[in-house]
């Protein structure tokens, strides 16, 4: 699994890659919660035909290595569709 990304302080994006297809995304964005306190949100897109085959736990595994380490937050919180049967 490859990936590309782009960014700031306040959100981004990296593109998952398998070979030369196009796996999803994984963004996020900061959410401010008080003067000096923020939390990341990060939100998964993965191509429908690429789903279960654990590009999402890889990916949330590289999100966290990559941005994590370098973008202070107080807490990380993600939400699912209530249709994501995954």
């Amino acid at each position: 699994m490859g990936r590309v990304g782009v960014g700031s302080r306040n959100g981004g994006t990296l593109v998952v890659v398998h070979g030369t297809d196009r796996v999803g995304t994984i963004s996020w964005r900061r959410v401010q919660t008080g003067p000096t306190a923020s939390n990341l949100g990060p939100r998964y897109r993965l191509a429908p035909e690429f789903r279960g085959r654990g590009y999402g736990s890889q990916g949330s595994d590289c999100w966290s290595a990559t941005c994590l380490p370098i973008r202070r937050s107080n807490r990380i919180e993600a939400t699912t569709e209530i249709t994501n049967d995954g």
